[in-house]
């Protein structure tokens, strides 16, 4: 499952940077596997930005929902800045 999990958020990645076009630095990789994707306000509102990750958010979800055991999915609120 983690291989699944992995290849959806990859794909959204390739999507916000290759077809929506966002600039480099939007995503955060560490070797623990995290991965955030964090997209500037200006863009959110953006019809292709909104698509690639409510398709990446739905595909978690439901993956969740089949193997609730090995994924997790969480919505947390973007942490403000201080």
């Amino acid at each position: 499952m983690c291989a699944a999990a992995s290849a959806i958020l990859q794909a959204a990645e390739l999507g916000l940077s290759v077809y929506a076009e966002l600039p480099e630095g939007t995503t955060e990789r560490r070797d623990d596997g995290y991965l955030a994707i964090t997209i500037a306000t200006t863009d959110r509102d953006r019809e292709d930005v909104m698509a690639i990750v409510a398709t990446a958010e739905l595909a978690i979800a439901q993956l969740s929902r089949q193997f609730p055991e090995d994924v997790s999915y969480v919505l947390e609120a973007e942490p403000h800045a201080s």
